[in-house]
């Protein structure tokens, strides 16, 4: 059942960063960076934007620049763990309530579109929806 805060809310998508970033957990991945994409959905409560302005909402540039500055800090071996780390990130923003993060391997295996992986986090109590 989708929580209650989800009910009214507004939904941010950032589709494909597409970057090379050092990932991956076989020794020929720690050699050399991988392409990978990233893409993720940041829930955020809908309210009113009265002025127009980017000092109502969640600006598009602190979701971009969490995805890349996280998958650029350091080498992990797992995407399970850099989607970790990001979505923890994005959830210390102002006023998010869920994000969906996704990471693709596009080069991973040669007759594979990609291999990846998908996660979801709520940042608030159940008990408060």
């Amino acid at each position: 059942m989708l929580p209650n805060r989800l009910l009214r809310a507004r939904r941010l998508f950032i589709r494909n960063v597409t970057i090379t970033a050092p990932i991956g957990a076989y020794e020929h991945e720690k050699k050399a960076p991988q392409r990978l994409i990233l893409s993720c959905d940041v829930w955020v409560p809908d309210t009113p934007v009265c002025r127009d302005s980017l000092d109502e909402v969640l600006n598009y540039d602190q979701i971009v620049d969490v995805l890349k500055s996280t998958a650029l800090a350091r080498h992990h071996d797992l995407q399970e763990t850099l989607v970790a780390e990001i979505a923890e990130r994005l959830g210390q923003l102002p006023g998010v309530l869920a994000v969906r993060i996704a990471s693709e391997k596009p080069d991973a295996y040669e007759e594979v579109e990609a291999a990846g992986v998908e996660i979801w986090r709520f940042f608030y109590e159940e008990s408060a929806s």
